[in-house]
This record gives C-alpha cells, structure tokens and sequence, in this order.
C-alpha cells in the first residue's frame, strides 16, 4: 500500500510547483489550465491514499472547455489573445461550438461536444502535457506524471493526486495569477490595460448561472422550505453553494440548495456540518436523476460523480484539519477528526 507523502515531501512537492511555474517557457495559457485541470481531475476523482491516479486525457480535454468556455467571448471588443504567437487552438473549438449554443449544459448534449472533447484532447496531448514539465534549458523535472500516454490516459505518481488536492487553494491560486499575468502582459492584450472590466473577474470570476431556473428546480424538491432550518420560504429564496464556492469554486446543479437568508448569510463561506452533509447525500441518491434531468433542462451543468467527489474531499479535508463548520445560525462546531461519514 502507497503511503502519503510525508511533511518533507510535500514541502518539496510545492517547491516543484513553483520551479515549473517559475521556470518553463510560457508561450501560452495552456501550461495554467492544465495544471488547475489536474487538481481538478485529482479532487474529484482521486482520493487521499497517496496512491498513484491515472487520468483520461478526455478528462482534462473537457475541464479546459469549461476553463477556456467564457474566454471565447470577446473582451473589450475582441477575443484575449493567450499566446505569443496565432491564438490557442483551444478558442477557435470553442468558438466553433459556440456558434450553435452559448449554454454550457446545452453544448455538452450536441453531437458536436465529444468532437470538440477529443479535438482539444489531442492538443493537450501534444503541447501542455509535454511541456508543463519541461524547464527552460531543455531540463525535464516529470515529477507529477509520466509522460506517456497509455489507453488514453497518464498516470501521477504516488503522493501526487494527494499534494493536489491538499494543496488545491494555494496551487490553483498560484496558477491562476500566473494565467492572469501572462494575458495581461501580452503585447496583443494591450489595448485592454485600464479596461473598466475587471480583466480577472473576466477570466476566473464566478460562472454567472440563471438563479431563477435554479430556485425553479430545487423549490418542489425542497418543499419551499430552508433546507437548512426547514423554516417555510418566502420572497426570493437564497442559492446556496452546499460545498463553498470559496472552497471549491463549482456551479454544478447537485450543489445547490436553497436556504433562507439569515441562514444563508450566517453560514457565509463556512462547509455545513455533517448532519446537513448527510441530507444532501439522501437527496441526491433519491433525487439525482430527476435533478439532473430538471437541471440540464434550466440550462445547468451537472455531474453528480464530481459533486459527490468534490464533496468528499472537502469533508475529509475538513476532518484532517479540523476545521470549523456550520450547525445553524450562531451555532458552529469544530469538526471532531475522528467522525464518520459517507458519500
């Protein structure tokens, strides 16, 4: 059995992290994406045994869909341009994918979406995956994944899926001003400097979803009442991301409930006790199906498996730090590390 990395090797891990982003030759965004895709792929569908993980690279063709999906749209005028030299690839499917559905959801259901999938799946295959490991000075440093790609997939190392989801916050923040920086200081951007648009709210800011069609969804589901404090719900209900969006920033349809706003508002950006972890799981194994079905109609991407994924994680990861979670208005609880739970 694989143990996890110890305290020193992680230190190393993160040391890694930042030689590559520091030190590889950036000619465009890709090298970004694909490490935000893997820590993606690792929180969802990896575990924290320390074991090795092996990753379609289908799977990271579709996470740089939904990173790249709004870059496609123009900004100030015109489409960024992510490259030193002709823009990304990447873009040009998307774009074309776009020209029949701006929907997210809508576009995962075209025959057009596993062409597009696959398409960009090749691309990474051939660029970003060689790279994102490759340093300036021809020096290779393949310290998350082998570089061979067998029956479609790469495999991390042991202790790797581990330090990435551990460490996803930092990483993905690292990565991401990374990103930010390199669209921003490309000469071909210039024109977008002191833009009135928040250039990052434009590339990572929350995935605006149609709040309505979601209140529209879970309401019946939910009986209109809090599914916090079951209190009966009047007005405008309150979205409430079940695993933070601080946390984890996801806008798939499993995750939201509705809450009332006082417990909407004092719950803020805390992960809610087990208790309610325990009726979110009851709800989507009697109503998963039926959700995403309702969901996907709304316009709304679902995927249960990587919410029930992204959930585990956050709960083990709260478990291991015993972090504090919400019980109820005013009433907090450090989460015991000896707790069990399921999902």
């Amino acid at each position: 059995m694989t143990q996890i990395p110890s305290h020193a090797d992680q230190v190393a891990f993160l040391t890694r992290v930042q030689k590559i982003l520091d030190e590889t030759q950036v000619v465009a965004t890709y090298k970004f994406a694909l490490l935000i895709a893997l820590i993606d792929v690792a929180i969802e569908r990896g575990d924290d045994s320390g074991d090795p993980l092996e990753v379609q690279i289908e799977w990271l063709g579709e996470k740089f869909v939904e990173l790249y999906w709004g870059h496609a749209r123009e900004f100030c005028g015109l489409v960024l341009s992510q490259s030193t030299g002709a823009n990304i690839a990447v873009l040009h499917r998307i774009h074309a994918l776009q020209k029949r559905t701006m929907s997210l959801a809508e576009a995962r259901r075209l025959p057009q979406w596993h062409t597009t999938v696959r398409g960009i799946s090749r691309i990474i295959q051939t660029m970003p995956l060689l790279r994102l490991q490759l340093l300036r000075g021809n020096q290779r440093m393949p310290f998350l994944y082998h570089e061979i790609v067998t029956n479609g997939a790469i495999r991390l190392h042991p202790g790797v899926a581990y330090c990435l989801r551990k460490f996803s916050t930092l990483i993905g923040s690292l990565a991401r001003n990374g990103w930010l920086r390199e669209v921003r200081d490309n000469p071909k951007n210039s024109y977008a400097i002191g833009a009135t648009q928040s250039l990052e709210t434009f590339l990572f800011g929350d995935k605006r979803v149609p709040l309505g069609r979601v209140r529209e969804v879970l309401m019946p589901v939910q009986e209109g009442r809090c599914f916090y404090c079951g209190v009966r719900l009047t007005g405008a209900a309150h979205i409430d991301h079940f695993v933070p969006w601080a946390l984890y920033p996801s806008n798939l349809g499993h995750n939201f409930v509705l809450a009332d706003a006082l417990c909407n508002a004092d719950k803020s950006d805390l992960l809610a006790d087990v208790s309610h972890l325990t009726r979110w799981c009851l709800r989507n194994d009697r109503a998963g199906r039926a959700l995403e079905q309702a969901f996907e109609g709304q316009g709304i991407v679902t995927d249960l498996g990587a919410s029930r994924g992204i959930a585990r994680w956050a709960y083990e990861r709260a478990r291991s730090t015993t972090a504090v979670t919400w019980v109820a208005r005013r009433e907090t609880r450090v989460m015991p590390a000896n707790i069990e739970f399921a999902i």
